[in-house]
């Protein structure tokens, strides 16, 4: 016959031991539970932080593209400001642009570190953590953001200028190339010649153009413009839409680039376009002390639909009227101040483009152009 162990009811000791066991494995659990809940809050604030680093190192890095004249105190400026307006673990962001923000004007790079620690007064509080006596948690984090050479540039103004060239002629012939005269000295796309080419350099920061259209043939005048077919778009109803908007956003230009001219004068189109395009930001300054756009003379530099690139081509070889193809030799950023008549005002701002293009295409290998990237 099959016999059975007759069970035995818990006794007061045993219901104790496994009492103290369940409260054990309880505290455990709910040890466990916070540290995982905690750990999943403060990697979240990590994210938020580092997103907060990196844009914030890529509002500083803008400086050298806006700001090439003032880009140390513009860099941490506006690095300092788009901290401000963003939060971390639902707390306003607080960095210190001298501390906090570091300005690598050689390799043109800016370094911005976020600090939520104790000793700023800032950290990252627990939430459940706490009964185990982490009451909070330090987070630092970094970027690294730089202003890279482009390879191309879109949304260029529709419109060619002769580069500068140095004068040697008589003091009646300083508005034209001489040929034989003049010396033109073409920036070199490697950079070799990048401190000492004869065209628009840093140091024409400020410096007043200009424009009006060409009159002949020959060679020209150094306000003189050539309409062109932007984006192989023709006609003055896109040429005119060219200045002031950018319908060929991914159509990019290129040193070394033919361009079809517009055989027409396009004088009507050319003067209704940039009105229109000064209409979008009325307000813009040109500060001759900081080199860069503002509302008012002395305030915070900023950017604005009025600094554009504009292409540029070599003054010995001046495309004659009509349409024909002209090569692309350089480009510039121009600041539209206004119209007087039939001419536009504009001042050489440096380099600056919309959108210039990483990568390379178009044969050339690079431009003065800058486009900004994260690189740590």
């Amino acid at each position: 016959m099959r016999s059975f162990r007759k069970f035995r009811g818990l006794g007061r000791d045993d219901r104790g031991a496994i009492g103290v066991f369940v409260a054990v494995g309880m505290t455990v659990f709910i040890g466990s539970a916070a540290i995982a809940i905690d750990m999943g809050h403060v990697m979240n604030a990590r994210a938020e932080s580092q997103r907060v680093a990196d844009l914030s190192a890529l509002a500083g890095a803008a400086a050298f593209i806006h700001a090439t004249g003032n880009a140390d105190v513009v860099a941490r400026d506006w690095a300092e400001q788009f901290a401000a307006n963003n939060t971390v673990d639902r707390t306003s962001v607080a960095i210190n642009k001298i501390s906090d923000v570091d300005v690598d004007l050689v390799n043109e790079q800016v370094r911005v570190t976020v600090h939520h620690t104790v000793a700023r007064g800032n950290p990252i509080a627990t939430i459940f953590a706490r009964v185990l006596g982490i009451n909070s948690v330090d987070v630092v984090t970094t970027a690294v953001a730089e202003a890279s050479p482009a390879s191309g540039v879109s949304c260029v103004l529709p419109l060619m200028l002769p580069d500068r060239w140095t004068e040697n002629g008589a003091p009646g012939s300083l508005n034209f190339y001489d040929d034989g005269i003049d010396y033109y000295e073409a920036w070199n796309p490697d950079g070799s010649n990048a401190s000492t080419f004869t065209g628009y350099s840093q140091s024409n920061i400020g410096d007043t153009i200009q424009i009006k259209h060409n009159t002949g043939p020959g060679y020209p005048n150094e306000s003189w413009y050539y309409p062109i077919a932007a984006g192989g778009l023709v006609g003055g109803a896109n040429y005119k839409e060219h200045i002031y908007t950018c319908p060929d956003v991914e159509f990019s230009y290129y040193i070394g680039q033919q361009i079809p001219t517009e055989p027409g004068n396009m004088v009507g189109p050319t003067k209704q376009g940039f009105q229109e395009l000064i209409d979008q930001d009325l307000g813009a300054l040109w500060d001759p002390g900081q080199n860069c756009i503002v509302d008012v003379i002395g305030g915070t530099c900023r950017g604005s639909p009025r600094l554009r690139p504009m292409p540029m081509f070599d003054p010995t070889v001046a495309p004659d009227p009509g349409r024909q193809d002209a090569t692309i030799t350089n480009f510039a950023g121009i600041f539209v101040v206004g119209t007087q008549g039939n001419e536009v005002i504009a001042i050489f701002a440096g380099y600056a483009a919309i959108a210039p293009v990483a990568g390379g295409g178009g044969g050339a290998t690079t431009t003065p152009f800058k486009f900004l990237r994260l690189v740590e």
